[in-house]
């Protein structure tokens, strides 16, 4: 039977300023980012670089990236395991007694968060994609409307 899990895909570090962020790893690993957009359901804003590096810097008090940050400070926020069927895998981790605790969904896109209360501290991300080029997928999400659950 074969794994469920392909590999990591990315890390997730919250931030109070992305662009300052953004900035330290360009200066120390010359990582350039790209700007995913604002969630605006999660009130957050992201920015992904190719090397696997998520930076998520909260777009109002009351998220849950603030409310991170404020409680542990900036730093690791979550871990993104991309995994061939992501719902297969939530319910295994459902079965297990881990709570599911969001998810979004795009055009060729799932991302099901589980509880980092759960996951011994981590809130671990269940990502669901096909391997597309960038650009294929920038259209794709300009063309077609964001369905958030």
């Amino acid at each position: 039977m074969a794994k469920e899990v392909e590999r990591i895909d990315h890390v997730v570090l919250a931030v109070k300023d992305a662009d300052k962020a953004m900035k330290f790893f360009n200066e120390l690993l010359e990582i350039e980012f790209d700007e995913i957009g604002e969630e605006r359901n999660w009130k957050f804003k992201s920015f992904m670089s190719p090397e696997g590096l998520e930076l998520l810097m909260p777009t109002s008090e009351d998220s849950e990236t603030a409310k991170f940050i404020r409680k542990r400070g900036e730093g690791l926020f979550a871990l993104s395991f991309k995994v061939k069927d992501a719902e297969k895998v939530a319910k295994k981790a459902e079965e297990m007694g881990i709570r599911i605790i969001g998810k979004i969904e795009r055009e060729g896109f799932k991302e099901i968060f589980l509880h980092p209360k759960d996951c011994f501290g981590v809130q671990i991300l269940l990502t669901e994609y096909k391997e597309y080029h960038g650009c294929t997928v920038a259209l794709s999400m300009e063309k077609k409307k964001d369905k958030y659950i």
